[in-house]
């Protein structure tokens, strides 16, 4: 799908569909991806050093999942993932894109994004904090990533797959308070890519029964309320938000600035 400048430089549509959960297959493969004894030197020493010109920045080198496939538009959506670190995970979109010579392609974990629309018709998105390793002090949506531990500890109960539906969900409590209940709908609505950093990001879209004001209220007590700075809310308006988005996308994040256009287009 062309994109208008500037926003061709920030992300890529992959793919722009409605999906719900049952639309939705995961192929789940347990073993990492080998990486060169190259690679994984760079990767130590850029972690190392991240540390210690970031002490603000909150670290932990999780699990996450990554994609090992591209997806296209097949039916059901067919995600093929495995695990990866956070630390893999974070060398891939500062310096993998860009790297030469060390032998391995990016492998950035795959985000999951979600626009959040409230039940009195206006968008509630954030402010990055300087605590964050991605992205900080731009605008975004919230979301984060699939947890691979978290998936884990899931398979003792039975779960085969890591489920992105409920991994949006848990960032959506952990960013906002956010709960089940609270949730009207919850649909996925494409993929896009970052251009900056070769990440892929799941899009989805939550509208919510509650309005903006009760969003924002029960956002202060969230339990990752240090990953922005300021919630926003604007009125549910394409228009407007095309406009924004073409006007301001340098000081939002990319998969911010995608989540928000792909809704444009989904209302628009």
């Amino acid at each position: 799908m062309q994109l208008p400048e500037p926003l061709s430089h920030y992300f890529e549509i992959i793919s722009f569909r409605t999906f719900s959960r049952d639309d939705l297959y995961v192929e789940w493969d347990n073993s990492y991806s080998e990486i060169s004894p190259a690679r994984a030197e760079l990767e130590d020493h850029f972690w190392d050093l991240y540390i210690q010109r970031y002490p603000q920045v909150n670290l932990f080198n999780g699990i996450l999942c990554h994609l090992r496939e591209i997806p296209w538009n097949t039916v059901p959506f067919r995600l093929k993932l495995g695990p990866i670190s956070f630390k893999s995970h974070l060398f891939s979109i500062k310096k993998g894109k860009h790297l030469t010579g060390a032998g391995d392609l990016s492998i950035p974990g795959l985000g999951v994004s979600a626009v959040v629309v409230s039940a009195d018709k206006n968008i509630v998105f954030m402010k990055r904090s300087n605590h964050v390793a991605v992205d900080s002090g731009r605008f975004d949506v919230f979301g984060g990533h699939i947890d691979a531990e978290k998936h884990e500890s899931l398979q003792k109960q039975g779960s085969l797959t890591p489920d992105p539906f409920v991994a949006i969900g848990r960032e959506l409590s952990e960013e906002i308070d956010l709960k089940p209940e609270q949730i009207e709908s919850l649909q996925g609505i494409g993929m896009i890519t970052n251009q900056i950093t070769g990440q892929y990001e799941l899009i989805f879209l939550c509208r919510s029964a509650i309005p903006a004001e009760k969003i924002i209220a029960r956002a202060q007590r969230a339990p990752d309320r240090n990953e922005y700075s300021h919630i926003i809310r604007m009125p549910d308006n394409p228009a407007t938000l095309q406009s924004i988005c073409l006007k301001y996308a340098k000081d939002f994040s990319p998969s911010g600035l995608g989540s928000l256009w792909l809704y444009s287009l989904l209302c628009g």
